[in-house]
């Protein structure tokens, strides 16, 4: 399990991608969601301030990092420490 660190950039992997052409429904509607604004520019502090939540949606990322869905832009950003990470359940369905 890798630590989400919200000051580093954000992108889909491969995996990632897949799930959004594919229309994967074990992804739930809100994961998918911000899943399709992670574009590669966006850091992780620059998504949360998109949402009402911000420890939801840190929850939310730290579930779709799990996943393997998005990743941290190697080299990019800068070297603030990992957030720790609660319940990793809303990136897909049982």
């Amino acid at each position: 399990m890798t630590e989400l660190n919200l000051a580093l950039v954000l992108r889909k992997t491969e995996a990632g991608q897949t799930a959004i052409k594919e229309r994967d429904r074990s992804v739930l509607p809100r994961a998918r969601s911000f899943l399709i604004i992670v574009d590669g520019v966006k850091t992780g502090q620059d998504l949360v301030k998109l949402s009402v939540d911000p420890a939801q949606t840190t929850e939310l990322l730290q579930s779709l990092m799990d996943a393997g869905l998005i990743e941290a832009l190697p080299g990019a950003g800068s070297q603030a420490a990992p957030v720790g990470s609660q319940s990793r359940s809303a990136a897909r369905s049982p």
